[in-house]
């Protein structure tokens, strides 16, 4: 029975082998070395995502520019109609006008 639960030479030997100094830092550089690709993968993502967000910030601001030159546009051609209407309401003012000073006139010269 003994021999069921003695370990042989080469259990002993590759358990030491596995913890040696050289070993346990050639595991903890492989674990730096995986979290720093981590690290660069996650900040290339990052910097893709707000390339991302620049592009629709900019497509946002030329729709934003868009709109405003449209509006811009609608403003001047009201102002263009309103001033049409003011100069006529203008005219037919001095047209009335002309014609109230010729009653006028025709009625102090009776």
């Amino acid at each position: 029975m003994k021999r069921f639960f003695r370990r042989s030479k080469y259990d002993v030997s590759s358990f030491e082998e596995e913890n040696t100094l050289e070993n346990i830092l050639r595991l903890k550089k492989e674990e730096k070395g995986k979290i720093e690709a981590e690290e660069k993968e996650f900040q290339k993502q990052r910097r893709e995502r707000e390339r991302k967000l620049i592009i629709i910030e900019e497509e946002e601001l030329n729709k934003r520019e868009t709109e405003r030159d449209y509006k811009m546009a609608e403003l001047e051609t009201l102002k263009y109609q309103n001033q049409l209407v003011v100069d006529k309401y203008e005219e037919q003012m001095k047209i009335l006008r002309n014609k109230l000073e010729e009653v006028q006139e025709d009625q102090f010269v009776k």
